[in-house]
């Protein structure tokens, strides 16, 4: 289970989740704009909108403001695009694994943030959530608001996964440590305990503090007491030496976001029905292709196969020539 920071927009209005009114040039959504779509947008101000800005006469010096910073062809605005694509840790990269801190998205709780002196912009959800399985295919998705906290991931599991018998064996999640800290708190582990477990996908684990026991006892993606043999697979080499690697792709929901992530530009734009159809489209070609590609292999594999044991019986070993 992983997020992927980005989603549409909707209503600039406090704790408003609704669409725009109008999705090209709105801010509010069509119950803000009835009550507040011909007043100035400056918070506390109740004078009308002059001309076709969004603020009064007496609050054009912070519109303007707005515009300069934020305005798509200002030099200031491509400025905070490049910067922002420099900072992106790419979690999904493994050349950037000797990050020494986590990404901010990592952080637990939600964010605490002023209160908008204005309304001039409208508001973004935060990121898109998606779970996928080890293998690539993608199982389901849905946006979150304000923030990725530990709260939104159960409720996100439980929602899809509202049985204990519909519940995965394993989850690997970013923050597997934070999500078993809530469960505990929140009362539900004993409940989750006898068939879930919590594991941190392998980039994010090296992140996380050597000191954190329960994430290092319970959370740990790969351990090496084999207490999870399910997730390392051990093989005896010639020289008698053993070789352990991962059962599992623990990356699987960040490489899917990096291809998803190409469509983001077209995603921002769109309204969230809009968005919801179309990534919902995007992953089941996406599944599609994956079990084609899946099929064409096991038919490259069967025959191989096929032939390597037509070959055996067309051509006797040398004990079968020696006995003739």
């Amino acid at each position: 289970i992983d997020g992927i920071v980005m989603g549409p927009l909707h209503c600039a209005y406090d704790d408003c989740f609704a669409p725009l009114k109008d999705g090209s040039t709105g801010v509010v959504c069509a119950e803000h704009f009835l009550a507040f779509g011909k007043k100035c947008h400056v918070r506390g101000c109740s004078q009308s909108l002059h001309r076709d800005t969004r603020a009064c006469i007496n609050h054009q010096t912070e519109w303007k403001e707005h515009q300069a910073q934020f305005a798509r062809q200002s030099v200031i605005s491509m400025c905070r695009c490049i910067h922002q694509a420099n900072a992106d840790p790419q979690e999904w990269n493994p050349n950037q694994r000797t990050w020494p801190n986590p990404p901010a998205h990592d952080d637990d709780g939600e964010p605490i943030l002023p209160p908008r002196k204005n309304y001039f912009a409208p508001g973004r959800w935060y990121c898109l959530e998606l779970m996928v399985a080890p293998c690539g295919v993608p199982i389901v998705f849905e946006l979150f608001n304000k923030s990725e906290l530990p709260k939104k991931i159960i409720d996100f599991i439980e929602k899809h996964h509202p049985m204990p018998a519909t519940k995965s064996q394993y989850y690997i999640i970013d923050k597997a440590c934070m999500v078993l800290r809530s469960l505990i708190r929140g009362g539900k582990w004993e409940e989750w305990k006898h068939s879930i477990c919590l594991i941190v996908d392998t980039y994010h684990y090296i992140n996380h503090h050597i000191t954190d026991y329960v994430c290092r006892k319970w959370c740990n993606s790969a351990p090496m007491d084999g207490s999870a043999p399910n997730l390392v697979i051990s093989n005896t080499r010639p020289d008698g030496s053993t070789e352990h690697r991962r059962a599992f792709n623990s990356q699987a929901a960040e490489q899917l976001n990096a291809w998803i992530s190409g469509y983001q530009p077209i995603l921002n734009s769109m309204t969230v029905p809009n968005l919801l159809w179309y990534v919902l489209v995007m992953l089941f070609l996406h599944a599609c292709v994956f079990e084609q590609h899946t099929a064409k292999r096991d038919q490259r594999a069967s025959a191989m196969g096929d032939e390597e044991g037509e070959k055996d019986l067309d051509q006797p070993d040398a004990s079968e020539l020696d006995e003739d």
